[in-house]
């Protein structure tokens, strides 16, 4: 929640200073600050350029290595926002290497470590995500409560996705105890459980009771999606659909226009209008691939094949259930 005239004028005081006095914290703190501000502003391009400008500064040891982690979580918390994972993997990677001389039981790389974990869950790479997660947050246990509720979180989501219930409502638990959201998640993990109901309920309570910014809402919405389908409310599944579809168009993000495609064509699955399904669901696919989310690519196959049945070709489906399978397995 943005006052943008109050922010510009604090952003671009942040910058003077920063050149009178030549502090190159200072610049590159507001450098990052204006972009993040435009980012939240849906001027998305010109917001990842000056971030990434920033996150140059940043590596350059220029800077304290306190305010290069600050940039860089910054940069990471957009890139999860937009979900841009290619710009993710690659900072994320940089600053590993930046991070490799600073101890491992510390602040950074603590919080780069949680992020990777992040990283390797998108990539699939589940044991080693789930190895990498449970690591930062024994180590950084006495060092901030907050890392560890976020490396809780992705623990959580990472248990989720390999079936691991029990051990998912664990993490969840624990992420929320010391002051983490568990939401989406949670509630995905009840629909996956088969409580539809108490999924639907918890998806509509978090979504209520958010006060975070547009994009952090897009997420949430995705979730409602598939909960409302599950839960036969097709009329609620749709209205969610398109909300995250107009996300993803205001702020111009392959990630979340692969969300929307996704949740558009299982909607029109659920509707039977298996044609319109078959479009936005190649579409999802194409997305998906070029963030390389190879899980995501398999989710939608699954109903790309459900689609292709639903229309007489059975050649598709098999071909479609063979892709989702192999990445499955």
């Amino acid at each position: 929640r943005w006052n943008v005239t109050g922010s510009a004028f604090r952003i671009r005081r942040m910058q003077e200073l920063g050149r009178r006095f030549g502090d190159p914290n200072l610049i590159a703190l507001g450098i990052y600050f204006e972009g993040r501000a435009l980012v939240k502003q849906a001027k998305v391009r010109e917001g990842l350029a000056l971030l990434d400008e920033a996150m140059l500064a940043a590596v350059s040891d220029g800077l304290s290595p306190f305010w290069t982690g600050a940039i860089y979580c910054g940069l990471i918390s957009a890139c999860h926002e937009l979900v841009d994972h290619r710009r993710a993997v690659e900072w994320t990677e940089t600053t590993r290497r930046w991070c490799e001389p600073l101890p491992v039981a510390s602040l950074y790389p603590g919080i780069c470590r949680v992020h990777w974990a992040e990283i390797l869950d998108v990539r699939g790479a589940w044991e080693e995500a789930e190895t990498e997660a449970l690591g930062v947050c024994r180590d950084m246990e006495r060092i901030d409560v907050f890392v560890v509720a976020d490396g809780m979180y992705a623990l959580g989501e990472i248990r989720r996705r390999r079936g691991d219930f029990e051990g998912a409502q664990e993490a969840y638990e624990r992420a929320h105890a010391i002051g983490r959201d568990p939401q989406p998640g949670l509630a995905l993990l009840r629909l996956a459980q088969g409580r539809n109901e108490v999924a639907s309920v918890s998806i509509a309570s978090a979504i209520a009771g958010f006060g975070g910014s547009t994009l952090e809402r897009a997420p949430l919405l995705a979730a409602q999606c598939d909960i409302a389908l599950a839960a036969g409310d097709l009329d609620l599944a749709d209205r969610a659909a398109t909300e995250v579809t107009r996300i993803a168009e205001m702020f111009s993000s392959v990630g979340l226009e692969a969300a929307g495609a996704r949740c558009r064509g299982a909607v029109a699955l659920a509707r039977g209008d298996p044609a319109a399904a078959m479009t936005a669901l190649r579409t999802a696919t194409g997305h998906w691939l070029q963030v390389d989310a190879p899980y995501e690519v398999a989710r939608t196959r699954v109903l790309l094949a459900q689609a292709s049945r639903a229309l007489g070709d059975e050649d598709a489906a098999i071909r479609e259930c063979s892709a989702a399978r192999a990445c499955f397995e």
